[in-house]
């Protein structure tokens, strides 16, 4: 597969890494404030890099009737979003840098699976989000499995993304340095 086939046009990989942040400035300063005003200081599921069977309960227990229905018609909605825009916007920022670094070294072109991992994590990410609804809406009952794969999504994500983050950062620099000399 080409690098040109994927190679954005620099206005619009901005475009779409300043909505991807902007979209996760909406999450972190109001959505999630808003869903910890029902739960208190319990922090969301989501957030946290692994929770028990007896933790989820703990934690959906808090939201009683009026956080479940901000849950699931409002934050749900929002964090459904968020995993494709930020997956995408990542995927076309790594294989670009990458693009720009196999301009300086032949080695980069065997890095182009980590721009997969942003795609990755937001696999995980819907894992968690679809497994945390369907706790919201089958509390207080549900299977221990369902809390186990939103445990086991939220931790992958987790992984997935702080590895996108750390590749994304680390190729700046070099990609930097090859588009100023290109």
């Amino acid at each position: 597969m080409s690098y040109q086939r994927f190679a954005p046009n620099v206005h619009s990989l901005a475009i779409w890494l300043l909505s991807a942040y902007l979209f996760y400035c909406l999450l972190l300063f109001y959505a999630i404030p808003e869903l910890m005003a029902y739960t208190g200081p319990s922090v969301p599921l989501g957030m946290r890099l692994r929770y028990t069977e007896d933790e989820a309960f703990i934690w959906l227990s808090s939201l009683r009737d009026d956080g479940s229905f901000y849950y699931l018609y409002f934050y749900s909605a929002l964090d459904m979003v968020f995993p494709a825009l930020y997956g995408y916007a990542l995927f076309r920022a790594i294989r670009y840098l990458l693009q720009l670094t196999a301009q300086r070294w032949r080695g980069a072109q065997k890095l182009r699976w980590l721009a997969a991992l942003p795609v990755i994590g937001a696999a995980f990410d819907y894992l968690e989000n679809c497994s945390i609804i369907a706790m919201v809406v089958g509390f207080p009952e549900f299977p221990e499995s369902i809390a186990a794969a939103a445990s086991l999504g939220t931790s992958l994500k987790t992984v997935c993304m702080a590895a996108a983050m750390l590749t994304f950062l680390a190729l700046l620099p070099t990609a930097a340095v090859s588009r100023t000399r290109g």
